[in-house]
């Protein structure tokens, strides 16, 4: 897999922030990767609708 990283500004030019490259994708994300469970009263306590 190739991944390369660039910006458009609002005119549509594309601008290179980091040239493409080789990358292997991880079967499965590392944990450490995850958003933190949410705190708002809304989901606290896996109360999710």
């Amino acid at each position: 897999m190739t991944l390369a990283v660039y910006r458009v500004d609002r005119q549509g030019n594309r601008h290179v922030v980091r040239k493409a490259h080789e990358v292997t994708p991880l079967k499965w994300p590392e944990f450490s990767s995850a958003w933190p469970p949410c705190r708002c009263l809304r989901h606290r306590n896996s109360n999710r609708p």
